[in-house]
């Protein structure tokens, strides 16, 4: 299940979908152009692995253009 999200400041909305698997939880952001961005919450521990089941393409962990004020834009 999702819900629209607006940070503060900004124009970028998403639908954000919380998924767990393996005990590990992703938060999904669907983008208004139906990109799809996933978030794994480490909880400030130790990295947490990529999930196989994900399906990455690309990992925009260090690319700004992807942070909330980079999407803004």
């Amino acid at each position: 299940m999702g819900r629209a999200v607006r940070a503060p400041g900004d124009d970028a909305e998403k639908v954000r979908h919380l998924v767990t698997r393996g005990g590990v939880t992703v938060a999904i952001d669907e983008l208004e152009d139906g990109t799809l961005l996933a978030e794994i919450d480490d909880q400030d521990g130790a990295p947490v692995p990529v999930p196989g089941w994900l399906g990455v393409l690309r990992d925009v962990t260090d690319d700004e253009q992807w942070t909330g004020a980079g999407l803004a834009r």
